[in-house]
């Protein structure tokens, strides 16, 4: 993969996951803060009460987690490859996606860019994709081989869709479609087309 021996690869998956050690380590003890009511951020507020698409993607996601837990959640949903979904729906999507019943309808390759470009040009793709009534997408983010340290674009990748509000399920994509450099995107316009 990307011209790499097992070797090369081994040590690079080695890296990854003791980046991902040394991360929860860190964030075991922290505990997230309960609001005292000193601090309002209305701008903030103003956006999670407006529902249009931008407040979406600024990062403005209705997400009740502290930043810590969220990552932890995500990190250890990428490191031991494993789906993310959203509380409260059925298990079932998780086999959906990707299959007959959810294909796969667009997909968009992030390869080559800039974190912050390729935060972007992802918020751009979701929101398109959630105007066209699309159901499934693929987005491809790479595995971080060519990378120092942690495969920066696939964690920008799954935070960003997790913070979604529109997104419902996350999971790896098969081998044959890019496996851990892919990522299957479940979203909520999935319940409109089963009604």
């Amino acid at each position: 993969m990307y011209g790499l021996n097992a070797t090369a690869e081994t040590k690079l998956s080695k890296i990854n996951k003791s980046d991902t050690e040394s991360f929860r380590t860190a964030m075991h003890s922290v505990v997230p803060l309960k609001p005292d009511g000193r601090h309002r951020d209305t701008a903030t507020k103003a956006a999670l009460a407006t529902p249009n698409r931008q407040a979406n993607e600024t990062h403005a996601a209705d997400y009740s987690e502290s930043e810590a837990l969220f990552r932890t959640r995500v990190v250890d949903a990428i490191d031991r490859e494993l789906p993310l979904l959203r509380e409260g729906y059925p298990r079932k999507y998780l086999r959906q996606l990707g299959s007959r019943e959810c294909p796969v309808t667009d997909s968009f390759d992030l390869h080559g860019m800039k974190e912050h470009a390729a935060a972007k040009a992802l918020a751009r793709f979701l929101r398109e994709s959630l105007q066209h009534n699309l159901s499934c997408v693929r987005v491809v983010h790479g595995k971080g081989l060519r990378s120092e340290g942690p495969a920066v674009l696939k964690l920008m990748s799954w935070q960003l869709l997790w913070q979604h509000p529109e997104v419902l399920a996350l999971k790896h994509c098969r081998p044959a479609d890019g496996g851990t450099g892919a990522v299957l995107v479940m979203l909520k316009t999935v319940r409109k087309s089963a009604s």
